[in-house]
C-alpha cells in the first residue's frame, strides 16, 4: 500500500475516532488506541507529502487560525487549559486538516467520506435515541451531538437523489429520518433552529421540490409524534427572550461583548472565558450562574480570541463559501468545457455528467452541513469543536479533486470515433 493510501485510510479513521468518537460506541474498540495511531502516522506522512500541498487560501487562514490562539499562552486567563487546547488543535491542524487536504484526492476517496459520514449519522443518532438525547464520548452533552447530527443530516439527504436500487433508497431514507428524530431526542434548541436552515437549504437545492416537502412533512409529523413530550414547547420558546435559558444566554452574550471591549487584540483566550468571568475582567452585577460558556460561537470568537482569531475565522468562512460557489452545478458543467463535450466518446460524456453530479451534490451536502454549523453555533460554544474545521477541509479537498480529476480527464479523453473507454475514476497525479 502506498503511502497516499495509508495516509487515506489514516486520515479516514481518525475523523470517525476524534469527531465522529465511533470509538465509544463499540465496545472495545477505546482500547485500540486508534486516534493516536493515526495522529502519528499522519504526521509523518503530512511531513513526507508537505511539498505537494496545495497552499490555498482555506490552508493559509487555518494555519493562521491557529497561531491566532498562542498568545493565550502567555497573556490568557487559564494557561493550563489554553495549553490542552492548542495541543489539540495542533494535531487536528497539522494531523488531520493538511492530511485530508492531501490524502483526500480521488472521486472514489470523497465517495468512501460520503459513506462513512452517512454511517455516523445514523450511528450518532441511535445512539443519541437510545441514551436520552447524548452522545458518545466528548459528545455527551446533548447540544454537541445535536450540531453535529445537523451537519450531517444533508448527506443522507442528498444521497437519495443518485441512482439507487429500491433497497438502498429505502435505507437511506430510514438514515435520513432516524437523523431527523436523533436531533429531536437531544431537545436542544440549537440544534433545531440548524435543522430548520438545513432542511431549507436542501430543499432549496433540490430539483424535486414538491415531493421533497412532502417527505420532509411527513418525516417531521413521525418525530414530533414520537418524540419527547417538551419537543414543541422547547421549540416554541426559541423566540421568548423572557424564557429563563434565553435570558441567561443574553446576559452571556453582553458579557462577552464586554470581555472584548476590556481585551480586543488576543482577547481571554482559548476556553479561558469563565476564568476570565471569575477573574473580574467584568462586572457580572452580582449575579450568580453556574454556566461558564458564553452560549454561542461568535461570541465566544470575539471574547477568547479578539480580533488576532476573528480575521482568520472570518476567512475561513469565505474560503468556505467560495469552495461550495465553485463546486455548483451549473459552475462545474461550465468548467467541462464545450470541447469536451464537443470532441468525446458519448460513453465518456455520460460518465463525465455522472461524476460532475457527485461533485455537486457532495459539494452541497459539505457546504449545507457547515450552514447548519453556522445557525447551530449562534447559540452553542462550539469554536474549538473539531467539526467546523472538518468540513471546511473536506469541501478544499473536494475542490482540489475536481480541478485534479478534471485535468486528468482532459488529458485521457477519447474522441468521437474511438473505442469507449471508462474513467478513470481512482486516476492520480504526481503532486
Amino acid at each position: 500500500m502506498s503511502p497516499r493510501r495509508i495516509g487515506f485510510w489514516a486520515a479516514l479513521i481518525f475523523m470517525l475516532v476524534s469527531v465522529g468518537q465511533i470509538h465509544e460506541m463499540i465496545p472495545g474498540l477505546r482500547y485500540f488506541k486508534l486516534g493516536s495511531i493515526t495522529t502519528i502516522l499522519l504526521y509523518v506522512l503530512v511531513i513526507m507529502e508537505l511539498r505537494t500541498l496545495k497552499w490555498s487560501p482555506m490552508v493559509i487562514w487555518r494555519l493562521v487560525f491557529f497561531t491566532a490562539m498562542l498568545p493565550g499562552l502567555m497573556f490568557g486567563f487559564n494557561r493550563g487549559m489554553i495549553f490542552v487546547t492548542v495541543k489539540n488543535e495542533f494535531a487536528l491542524v497539522f494531523a488531520f486538516f493538511l492530511g485530508a487536504i492531501l490524502f483526500f484526492r480521488t472521486m472514489d476517496d470523497l465517495r468512501k467520506v460520503q459513506s462513512a459520514l452517512i454511517a455516523l449519522a445514523g450511528a450518532l443518532s441511535l445512539w443519541a435515541i437510545t441514551h436520552s438525547g447524548r452522545g458518545p464520548g466528548l459528545l455527551g452533552d446533548e447540544n454537541d451531538v445535536a450540531i453535529f447530527m445537523v451537519m450531517l443530516l444533508p448527506f443522507p439527504f442528498f444521497k437519495l437523489l443518485e441512482k439507487l436500487s429500491p433497497r438502498s433508497f429505502i435505507m437511506y431514507l430510514m438514515i435520513f429520518f432516524s437523523t431527523l428524530a436523533g436531533i429531536a431526542s437531544t431537545i436542544s434548541r440549537g440544534g433545531m433552529v440548524g435543522t430548520v436552515v438545513v432542511l431549507s437549504a436542501c430543499w432549496l437545492k433540490t430539483r424535486y421540490k414538491i415531493s421533497t416537502i412532502v417527505v420532509v412533512i411527513l418525516m417531521l409529523a413521525a418525530v414530533l409524534a414520537i418524540g419527547p413530550p417538551k419537543l414543541m414547547s422547547e421549540f416554541e420558546s426559541i423566540s421568548d427572550t423572557h424564557e429563563t435559558t434565553a435570558d441567561e444566554r443574553i446576559f452571556y452574550w453582553g458579557l462577552s461583548w464586554k470581555m472584548f471591549l476590556a481585551r480586543p487584540i488576543f482577547g481571554v483566550g482559548a476556553r479561558a472565558w469563565g476564568d476570565a468571568v471569575w477573574s473580574g475582567i467584568v462586572s457580572t452585577g452580582g449575579r450568580h450562574f453556574g454556566n461558564m460558556t458564553p452560549h454561542s460561537v461568535y461570541f465566544q470568537l470575539i471574547s477568547e480570541l479578539g480580533i488576532a482569531g476573528v480575521i482568520p475565522w472570518v476567512a475561513l468562512v469565505i474560503s468556505c463559501f467560495f469552495c461550495f460557489k465553485y463546486l455548483l452545478p451549473s459552475n462545474l458543467k461550465r468548467q467541462m468545457g464545450a470541447e469536451i463535450r464537443s470532441n468525446a466518446n458519448p460513453l465518456f460524456v455520460k460518465e463525465l455528467d455522472e461524476r460532475q453530479k457527485f461533485f455537486s451534490n457532495f459539494g452541497m451536502a459539505v457546504g449545507i452541513g457547515l450552514l447548519g454549523f453556522m445557525a447551530s453555533g449562534a447559540f452553542l460554544s462550539v469554536l474549538f469543536y473539531p467539526m467546523f474545521t472538518t468540513f471546511a477541509c473536506i469541501i478544499q479537498a473536494t475542490r482540489d479533486t475536481w480541478d485534479r480529476d478534471l485535468h486528468i480527464l482532459k488529458i485521457v479523453k477519447p474522441q468521437k470515433d474511438s473505442v469507449p473507454v471508462p474513467v478513470p475514476v481512482t486516476a492520480d497525479l504526481p503532486g
